[in-house]
């Protein structure tokens, strides 16, 4: 059916109807004539929503999808990129409909526009080898910018500089500084350069053709910084003026480039007390350029006077800082730090970045690939919640894009990530993380879109398997944050790798602090307050593994209900079940693991011989899973995944690990020669916190609208049915480093009652607060519960 186009269609518009045309003439027995315009500038579609009682919202981005009385489709964009959304929606819509489905059932109608105005992927350049089939494939670009516009991002970052020689400085490998003619860069004559150049310009042009900014990052400014030097003969002096010839250079030969994001820190080769004299010369080459720029500047590290230096020169200056440390964790914002990381200002978080009234717009970056970069992951609850919690506080997100870091720092060679095609059919690996980007970029848009977003996808791929598929995917998808969040002993992505990650020596691992230590113990921690019967109601180890081994057993039950033979034809589906069951098997691995650690920990502080033979009982659990799980991966997953850096082990496979994990029971067999064990003793019966989740019944808290400096704030709980003995208010300025204050609360039967004074209420920030109840047994539980609400409540003030 051809389409109904009555006025020009704008660049985006264009290329996204090309893609439905080739849809529709894939699918002939569609029949629904289809209108497609700019609100206010197509007749057509003005007619087509007036007849359907539809308006097209007025925010930028925005769209209408929506059928007429007379059975016509109209999509109507408020924009370019906004048409662009909805004529791509109408193409997802038609790529996946199944014989007999209609298309008007199978779009989203309605009104839409955007909740967080800034929706970008960032794709890293680190290896040349890796990244030299898809970084000059026009082709692969078309795909992935049309794959993004789809999912409605807004933003490609295309950076370089992560801890990497290769293209740092970038300026020398794509034009020439006529200013520094002995300047250069290694391996890269005037013909490279110039087809560097020229790939750079297509990417940015056609980002924009598509409807996308386009934002190039430069991470790194000092060459040799990291490895070996790639540009030489620059002399050190020279090389802010180096640097900002290079960038107004390299913008006015890319005159698609929208933005550039700098990183602020040491690791960008400029000392942070010479932070604002090398800046301001790149931040005068920016103001140079004839069209707007959007400078991104990173958090860490960053001095206020530098931002205020960039807006001085009237740049659009936004500052973007890390979500979770370098992971994915927990979907809320991270109330508390790490001891060991508070005195690293602004380097994991918000940090103050919060306090009113604020300079600039803020962006939080997602570092996903601290936790994943080669498992399929998909948990859409996780990624609700966490656009929520972005929409608070933030202007928009940037998530890392799957395979980040992939080939370390420029190691030569290519290879694929799976070497088996029985579980890989596509022509590009990043085409097996369509969830990924289906959930990050359709729900930052739109964090209420309805489940059939996704769902037409996994039916497309998945046919009959689609349901058990979609259910394996969200207890997964769950798996990886809760053990992030307990295990990551390093708060960067060059230390911790959770998808990998199998322990380490038990006299470390039992000190680990959780990077929420609001909500959850370590280990240590929590033998010592459960030896006391002093349990503060975080999450114990036992816990923790009972929640795992929960997911675990619910992924591994929903892939056992897809008919065997299905993935035998489908290597699409069979690579994902695969990838799920990596999930469920190292879900119950560190659930056995952890409860290993916890008895070890009560044995050496008790000397209970029952605990000791636990704690290897377990470890003999988890060495069996992780047994499956290398026989699972062998000969399916590349030998050696190579993802950052080698010494801290992010290279080989599942299969290299299983020796760690051996070793580590071969250490706990060892360990029974240090510990004097004593056949019985009074702590081989349960401790508090081993056993189930104490269950709270309808907690329930009365909080004023705001809180205010000027007044004192009164706070109620109630709980009728635990029989509480005692709870505990903690409260504090939403200020990171800032420690919760305790305030026990009056008990009045079934109701408590404190008093938090007006001194300790900042009118610069929000004010945080949650509930310590105790209840019988020495048992404990916390207020919210993480599981389905940010686990802390939130009052705006005032003054």
């Amino acid at each position: 059916m051809p389409l109904l186009i009555d006025t020009p269609l704008p660049s985006p518009a264009q290329l996204a109807a090309q893609r439905l045309e080739a849809a529709l003439t894939d699918h002939p027995t569609i029949q629904d004539p289809i209108i497609v315009g700019l609100a206010d500038v197509s007749p057509a579609a003005g007619a087509a929503l007036a007849a359907a009682r539809v308006t097209c919202p007025p925010a930028p981005e925005s769209l209408a999808i929506t059928h007429t009385p007379d059975q016509q489709i109209v999509a109507a964009g408020r924009d370019p990129r906004g048409l662009a959304y909805a004529v791509a929606e109408l193409t997802r819509a038609t790529q996946c409909l199944a014989p007999g489905q209609s298309l008007a059932d199978h779009i989203i109608t309605g009104p839409q526009s955007p909740l967080l105005p800034w929706r970008s992927i960032q794709v890293f350049l680190c290896n040349a080898d890796c990244e030299r089939d898809w970084f000059f494939s026009t082709n692969f670009w078309d795909d992935y910018l049309a794959l993004l516009i789809a999912n409605r991002f807004n933003n490609l970052s295309l950076t370089v500089g992560h801890q990497t020689s290769y293209l740092t400085p970038p300026y020398p490998f794509f034009v020439d500084i006529p200013e520094f003619p002995h300047v250069h860069a290694e391996g890269i004559d005037e013909t490279t350069r110039a087809h560097n150049l020229h790939m750079l310009q297509w990417i940015s042009q056609r980002a924009r053709d598509h409807g996308l900014h386009f934002t190039f990052g430069i991470w790194t400014q000092r060459p040799g910084e990291f490895g070996d030097a790639m540009v030489h003969d620059l002399p050190d002096e020279h090389l802010a003026q180096f640097n900002a010839l290079g960038l107004k250079n390299l913008l006015a030969a890319c005159p698609a480039i929208d933005g550039v994001q700098f990183r602020m820190n040491y690791e960008s080769g400029i000392a942070e007390h010479l932070q604002q004299q090398f800046y301001e010369s790149q931040f005068d080459a920016l103001a140079q350029i004839d069209r707007p720029i959007r400078l991104d500047l990173r958090a860490k590290g960053l001095s206020d006077h530098v931002v205020e230096a960039a807006q001085s020169r009237g740049l659009n200056t936004i500052v973007s800082t890390k979500f979770w440390c370098e992971h994915l964790a927990m979907p809320y914002a991270m109330p508390a730090i790490r001891t060991e990381d508070v005195t690293h200002s602004r380097r994991y978080g918000y940090w103050d970045l919060l306090t009113r009234p604020r300079k600039t717009d803020l962006i939080y970056r997602l570092w996903s690939a601290g936790s994943q970069r080669v498992l399929q992951w998909g948990s859409a609850d996780w990624v609700r919640r966490f656009i929520h919690a972005a929409a608070h506080d933030s202007a928009g997100i940037e998530v890392m894009a799957p395979l980040t870091n992939k080939g370390g720092f420029n190691v030569p060679g290519n290879f694929p990530i799976i070497t088996d095609s029985a579980y890989q059919p596509y022509t590009d690996e990043q085409q097996r993380y369509f969830l990924f980007y289906t959930l990050f970029g359709r729900l930052a848009y739109d964090p209420d879109a309805p489940r059939k977003v996704w769902r037409r996808e996994l039916q497309q791929r998945f046919s009959a398997a689609a349901d058990p598929m979609a259910n394996a995917y969200e207890s997964a998808g769950r798996i990886l944050p809760l053990l992030t969040v307990v295990l990551q002993w390093s708060a960067s992505l060059w230390s911790f790798w959770t998808e990998t990650y199998a322990g380490r020596r038990w006299r470390r691992d039992l000190d680990v602090e959780p990077s929420d230590p609001t909500q959850f113990y370590g280990i240590s921690e929590y033998v010592s307050d459960a030896l006391a019967k002093t349990l503060n109601g975080k999450w114990t180890p036992f816990h923790v593994a009972d929640q795992l081994a929960d997911w675990s057993t619910q992924t591994c039950q929903s892939l056992d209900r897809i008919d065997p033979s299905a993935p035998a034809s489908n290597p699409e589906l069979n690579g994902a079940i695969l990838d799920c069951r990596i999930l469920a098997h190292l879900g119950a691995f560190h659930a056995h693991r952890l409860r290993a650690a916890a008895h070890l920990a009560i044995a050496q502080r008790t000397s209970s011989e029952t605990r000791y033979h636990q704690a290897v009982d377990q470890m003999r659990r988890a060495h069996q899973q992780w047994i499956e799980l290398a026989d699972a991966t062998h000969d399916v997953y590349h030998p050696d995944l190579l993802f950052g850096d080698i010494h801290f082990g992010h290279c080989g496979h599942w299969t290299d690990r299983l020796s760690a994990v051996e070793a580590q029971l071969t250490d706990l067999n060892r360990l029974a020669d240090q510990i004097a064990l004593r056949a019985s003793t009074p702590h081989d019966a349960p401790l508090p916190g081993e056993g189930p989740l104490p269950a709270l019944t309808n907690p329930t808290c009365t909080l004023p609208e705001s809180a205010s400096p000027d007044t004192d704030l009164p706070i109620q709980f109630h709980l009728a049915s635990n029989a509480p003995t005692h709870v505990i208010c903690h409260a504090k300025p939403m200020l990171q480093p800032l420690p919760f204050i305790a305030y026990p609360m009056q008990q009045h039967g079934a109701d408590f009652a404190a008093t938090i004074p007006a001194a300790v209420i900042d009118p610069a920030l929000d004010f945080i607060l949650f509930f310590e109840i105790h209840l019988p047994q020495s048992e404990a539980r916390r207020f919210p519960d993480w599981r389905s609400h940010t686990p802390y409540l939130r009052l705006p003030t005032s003054c």
